[in-house]
C-alpha cells in the first residue's frame, strides 16, 4: 500500500526521486535482516541489488552502524537482476576456500517497486504484478552448520538475451519481461541438464532451489528440468508469500528449506 503517496495519478516520480527513496528506506530495510545475524568477525561484506544505487553506499551506513571493522572488504555485485545472489554466493565461497578463517556477509536487497509506471503493453503489467521488496542477509564461512557450498556452474541459454531487460529510464527503470520467457525455459533446459547435474541423478538431488520468477516460469523448469511437483514445494510457497524480490528471492526459498528441514528433524 502506498502510504506515503510516493505515486500520483499523472505525476509519476521520475529516476532521480526514485534513488532518493531508495537511500532513503535501504538501510531500514536492511536493517530488519541483519539484526537477525552475529556479525562479529565478520571481514567481507558482499551486497546485491539492481533497484537502487547512491554513493558512498548502503555498504558505508552498515559497517557504521554495526561497528563492523573499517578494513572490511566489500564488494557490490550490481544490476545483475535475480542471478546476482548466486554470483554473491559464488563470490563469498572463493572467499572462504582462499581465506578460510573469513567471514563474509552476504546482503540482498530490492526495492522493486520503485520502479512502477504508467504502461499500456501487458508484459510491463504482469512483471509489476509479480515484482516485490525484500532483503536477505546470510554468512557465508567455513564453519560446518547450515548448507554447504560444494561448487557452481552456469549455462546461457541461446537467443534469450533479448527476453528480459532492465534499462535505466527517466521514470525508474524499465523493465522489458518477454512472454516467451517460460517456453525458452521449457525448450533450453533439456539441452543443458546433464551439464548441471554434473554426473548426478535427478533423484541424488533431494532439495531443488528453483528462483520463482513467477507461475509459469516454475512450471517451464518442472517440465525442461522434469521434476516433480513437490520439488518445487518451497519456490512456489516463497512466491506465493512474498512475490519475485529479484535477488533476495531464491535465498527465501533456501530459507525455507532450512526450516522445513528442521521442522522435520532432518536439520
Amino acid at each position: 500500500m502506498d502510504v506515503e503517496e510516493f505515486y500520483k495519478n499523472d505525476a509519476f516520480p521520475d529516476t532521480q526521486a526514485r534513488m532518493q527513496y531508495y537511500e532513503r528506506f535501504a538501510f531500514t530495510l536492511a536493517k530488519r535482516a541483519l539484526d537477525q545475524l552475529d556479525l562479529t568477525g565478520t571481514t567481507h561484506l558482499t551486497t546485491t541489488t539492481c533497484t537502487g544505487f547512491y554513493a558512498p553506499g548502503l555498504d558505508h551506513q552498515l559497517i557504521r552502524h554495526y561497528g563492523l571493522p573499517g578494513s572490511i572488504e566489500r564488494t557490490n555485485v550490481g544490476f545483475m537482476g535475480c542471478y546476482a545472489a548466486i554470483n554473491a554466493l559464488k563470490l563469498a565461497r572463493h572467499i572462504v576456500r582462499s581465506e578460510p578463517q573469513a567471514k563474509v556477509l552476504v546482503l540482498n536487497l530490492e526495492l522493486c517497486t520503485l520502479h512502477l509506471k504508467p504502461t499500456g503493453t501487458l508484459e510491463e503489467i504482469l512483471s509489476f504484478a509479480i515484482f516485490a521488496d525484500g532483503c536477505a542477509a546470510s554468512i557465508v564461512s567455513a564453519q560446518p552448520a547450515g548448507i554447504e557450498i560444494e561448487s557452481f556452474h552456469s549455462d546461457v541459454l541461446p537467443e534469450t538475451e533479448d527476453l528480459i531487460t532492465w534499462r535505466v529510464g527517466n521514470q525508474g527503470f524499465d523493465m522489458h519481461l518477454s512472454g516467451k520467457v517460460p517456453g525458452a525455459i521449457a525448450n533450453n533446459l533439456p539441452l543443458v541438464m546433464n551439464t548441471l547435474l554434473g554426473g548426478y541423478t535427478r533423484s541424488d538431488i533431494a532439495h531443488w532451489a528453483i528462483h520463482p520468477g513467477g507461475r509459469t516460469v516454475l512450471d517451464a523448469v518442472r517440465t525442461g528440468a522434469e521434476l516433480e511437483e513437490h520439488q518445487l514445494t518451497e519456490s512456489r510457497e516463497v512466491l506465493r508469500k512474498f512475490g519475485n524480490m529479484s535477488s533476495a528471492t531464491i535465498m527465501f526459498v533456501l530459507q525455507t528449506m532450512l526450516s522445513n528441514a528442521k521442522s522435520r528433524g532432518q536439520a
